[in-house]
């Protein structure tokens, strides 16, 4: 059938699929996990106007988990189909 002939291009377009596959699944998780996240704010005592993150810690913690992952994202050789995507985190 001469698949051998093809097998380098085959596994090419395998490998592209994967890595692409992977990425839109990370983008997704960024994307689900920033979902149900409302910023919430307490005004500090004995001011009226600096305002507190009450929830900062969860903020602070999605920011560092994801940070690391945008970054290799970055420089992922795959990511040219979700460049606008990875711009807009």
């Amino acid at each position: 059938m001469g698949m051998e002939n093809y097998m380098e291009a085959i596994e090419d377009v395998s490998t592209r699929a994967m890595k692409e596959f992977g990425i839109s699944k990370e983008l997704d998780k960024i994307t689900s996990d920033w979902a149900p996240v409302e910023f919430e704010f307490n005004i500090m005592k004995n001011t009226a106007d600096v305002l507190l993150i009450k929830n900062f810690e969860e903020c602070v913690g999605l920011t560092d988990e994801h940070l690391g992952m945008i970054t290799n994202l970055n420089f992922s050789p795959y990511k040219k189909e979700f460049e606008e995507q990875i711009e807009s985190l």
